[in-house]
């Protein structure tokens, strides 16, 4: 049944776009249900902006409008990705921070208290 291909939905003109694909070949893989797992994957990817098409552990996280949504729909944009790195690098500098600082005996207290 047309309703159950995993194509259905699809506008036959993406297909052939986005696959490659002679349009006879698309509305075969409409019809038949029976699409190659690789087309499908970017179908999914592309069109349904389905990222856990092409790896299962991104399933449920989109590309919408230039930016990638998570799950939860938060939204982060190439420059927030790319960040991402030094974001952490600045995190472990503030915990290393923290740590010399909670390990710092404060001399001065220990001066006061002993006299």
């Amino acid at each position: 049944m047309l309703t159950e291909s995993p194509l259905y939905g699809v506008p036959l003109a993406v297909i052939v776009e986005k696959c490659g694909v002679h349009p006879d070949t698309a509305r075969r893989w409409k019809r038949t249900g029976n699409v190659p797992a690789a087309p499908l994957a970017l179908i999914r990817a592309l069109y349904e902006h389905d990222l856990g098409a092409i790896d299962r552990q991104w399933a449920g996280w989109s590309l919408r409008h230039g930016e990638l949504v998570s799950p939860a729909g938060e939204r982060l944009t190439p420059g927030a990705v790319l960040a991402g790195r030094y974001h952490a690098e600045m995190v472990r500098e503030l915990n290393k921070d923290r740590s010399i600082r909670a390990a710092t005996i404060d001399f001065g207290a220990l001066l006061t208290t002993e006299s």
